[in-house]
């Protein structure tokens, strides 16, 4: 075990964790030998490396790919904009829209005049 560069502390852990895990194939059976937790410490050593090394290697791949996609566009790193109402981005236009008061009394006996105009054509 010493030979194989298991931390003590790990082989440890390890050690506790396969005698929590043992099942008892019948009443009264028994972890007997070594061997059986031997095999769940070098079983979670392995573990442990493959994924550290599989992390490792997510992380390379990752970088590789952001950098190579952000220079292939001519970007050192990536932006975002966000889509703002024009109200919020220059609040003076929104109160000058709302400032101005349409002539309604005039618009009023335009429509008037019209509505005349079609009541006459409809009876005639």
């Amino acid at each position: 075990m010493v030979q194989s560069g298991i931390c003590y502390e790990e082989a440890i852990k390890w050690l506790n964790e396969a005698f929590v895990a043992y099942k008892p194939k019948y009443p009264g059976d028994q972890i007997h030998a070594f061997s059986y937790v031997k095999e769940h410490i070098f079983r979670q050593a392995y573990l442990k490396k493959e994924r550290e090394r599989m992390t490792a290697e997510t992380r390379q791949k990752n970088s590789n790919l952001s950098g190579n996609f952000m220079r292939a566009y001519g970007r050192t790193k990536s932006v975002r904009k966000e889509i703002v109402p024009d109200r919020l981005v220059n609040p003076q236009a929104e109160r000058k829209r709302t400032e101005h008061q349409p002539d309604f009394e005039e618009e009023k006996r335009k429509l008037m005049l019209e509505l005349a105009q079609y009541k006459k054509n409809e009876v005639s």
